[in-house]
């Protein structure tokens, strides 16, 4: 607990019968300032960046198999693992959009609806960020 002592001069104005005025100081008052210190701030450990795995193909490399010029194409989704392993799935676009949005799960995941978690590519550059969102809200 920290301690500060600010003193504080108090003074009174006395008025005679001649109408002079007069401060006089009556006297200087101690008062006592006390603050609990900051509390720290607990910061999780950033999640490790995924690695450029050059054997598997880039994000751009992969295509979604719908035919060309077809209407209604399926969306490129990014999912990583917690472990950070990339994978690239096509989503329908008539999906819910919480199943058509970047995310981290683990794949396979039997309780998805992407089903398959798609093929494993390289990590994008947001794959990072996405991880590292995830990590801070699942500690541990």
């Amino acid at each position: 607990m920290r301690r500060a002592a600010v003193v504080v001069p108090i003074g009174l104005t006395l008025a005679g019968c001649g109408g002079t005025r007069q401060d006089t100081p009556v006297r200087d008052a101690v008062e006592e300032i006390t603050s609990n210190p900051p509390v720290p701030v607990q910061v999780p450990d950033p999640a490790p960046a995924p690695v450029p795995d050059p054997s598997l193909p880039a994000w751009d490399d992969v295509p979604s198999g719908h035919p060309e010029g077809a209407t209604n194409p399926p969306s490129p989704v990014l999912l990583v693992t917690p472990s950070g392993e990339c994978h690239k799935a096509w989503v329908s676009p008539f999906m819910p959009p919480a199943l058509r949005q970047d995310r981290v799960l683990e794949c396979p995941n039997p309780d998805e609806a992407v089903g398959d978690c798609g093929p494993r590519v390289q990590c994008p550059e947001r794959a990072a960020e996405l991880l590292a969102a995830w990590k801070a809200e699942h500690p541990g």
